[in-house]
This record gives structure tokens, C-alpha cells and sequence, in this order.
């Protein structure tokens, strides 16, 4: 993955599992997430599907978010699992164990 961010801004540290439309990545934060937290993770994390032609992603809309229960945990694996592409656009769903679970659209310059 090819981020621009620095600490302590980078949650998705590496993809441990990557299929067609699916994607696992661990990620760390400093301190417990709160729901925006992780949801800037999983924006992070479907860089892994990203080409290498791709230089630059925006997070342009988020829906159906939900934080399922807090958590000590600052280490924990997203799935995301890619639902539509149109053009320069991406739909994206994302759930972290029982922690956390929405949608949210990504779009490449």
C-alpha cells in the first residue's frame, strides 16, 4: 500500500490477505479507535486494491456506519470487500471483527 499519511494519522500498516474483491488488513492506532477512526482505516486500507498507476484516493462518502461495541484493542484486522466500481469511483463495505461495520465511497485521480 502506497499511503500518504504519516503517524500518527496511518492505521493500515499491511495486507495480509487479498483476493479478487477482498481485502484483510492489519491495523494499528495509538490509542482505542472511535467509529471515525476506524473508518478512516478501512479508507486506508482499499489502497490495497489500488493499481500502481494510482496516485492519489479521496474518501468522498461514508453511510450505514455503526460501532457495534467500544474497545481497548488498538490492533486489529479490517475486511473490505469491494461492491461496485463506476469509472473513477469505488463502493466499498468494511466490518472490524464484532467492532465495527459500514460502507463507504473512494474516489482516484
Amino acid at each position: 500500500m502506497n499511503l500518504p499519511h504519516l503517524t500518527p494519522i496511518l492505521f493500515a500498516k499491511e495486507v495480509i490477505k487479498k483476493e479478487e474483491n477482498s481485502l484483510h488488513v492489519e491495523c494499528q492506532f495509538p490509542y482505542p479507535p472511535t467509529l471515525a477512526m476506524v473508518l478512516e482505516a478501512a479508507a486506508q486500507s482499499s489502497s490495497g486494491f489500488a493499481s500502481d498507476d494510482i496516485k492519489e484516493g479521496f474518501l468522498v462518502a461514508a453511510n450505514s456506519l455503526v460501532l457495534h461495541k467500544k474497545t481497548d484493542k488498538t490492533k486489529f484486522v479490517i475486511e473490505i470487500e469491494k461492491e461496485m466500481q463506476m469509472d473513477s469511483m469505488s463502493m466499498f463495505s468494511f466490518k472490524t471483527e464484532d467492532i465495527a461495520s459500514g460502507k463507504f465511497t473512494i474516489y482516484v485521480k
